[in-house]
């Protein structure tokens, strides 16, 4: 894999950053769009939004939590967007593969989908893995994603704490939790779409992640 460019942006008030990576794979025919996680201070910090649940619209369908709202366009007005749509012009025939750790799951989710809703590469040729991404959004923002991403995994260690962050999002989201489909769950009601993949804790973590050919 070869790296075409790394993007670093102050991404909140307290001048942590959000970092996300252009890479080229001939060999895969892939280009690969990668988000870092979260720092400590920067992970304190968002727990503040995780507390008020604070929530904007989100332009590829239902709510986010604040904080991912605002860090996601920080880094997607940094040029990271105008980059990806020259490389996608450079190798046309080459498939998307989208990848993220934590915060960078979510920046991964959002970046995503807003390449799918703008037309920008289409969905059956994105690959998206996440690990130990918090949850994001609301049922709706969960249903679009479901939507419009047909190949998608969520990974995650059994019992982090992380993924299973923040706990609910509005009184809605918990009366509709109880209507919608079953695979959103119906005790946790701040939901992402993906069906969570559990890793066992153990001494040596063998992770099998699918084939991506």
């Amino acid at each position: 894999m070869q790296l075409v460019k790394r993007y670093e942006v102050e991404c909140d008030v307290l001048k942590n950053t959000c970092s996300g990576y252009l890479a080229i794979s001939p060999f895969d025919r892939a280009i690969s769009f990668i988000f870092r996680g979260s720092s400590i201070p920067q992970y304190l910090y968002e727990n503040f939004f995780f507390a008020t649940y604070s929530q904007k619209d989100f332009e590829a369908g239902g709510k986010v939590l604040t904080y991912w709202h605002d860090a996601f366009y920080c880094l997607w007005n940094s040029g990271i967007s105008e980059d990806l749509q020259q490389l996608i012009r450079e190798y046309p025939d080459y498939e998307l593969w989208v990848f993220g750790h934590s915060l960078g799951g979510v920046l991964a989710s959002l970046s995503t989908m807003v390449t799918i809703t703008r037309g920008i590469f289409p969905a059956e040729r994105i690959k998206y893995i996440s690990f130990g991404e918090p949850r994001i959004g609301n049922v709706v923002f969960a249903q679009s994603f479901d939507a419009l991403v047909p190949y998608k995994y969520r990974i995650v260690r059994e019992h982090d704490l992380i993924p299973n962050q923040p706990q609910n999002l509005d009184l809605w989201d918990v009366i509709r939790s109880f209507t919608i489909d079953m695979r959103y769950g119906t005790q946790i009601r701040c939901f992402h779409a993906i069906p969570i993949s559990y890793v066992k804790a153990q001494k040596t973590l063998d992770v099998v992640i699918p084939d991506l050919t």
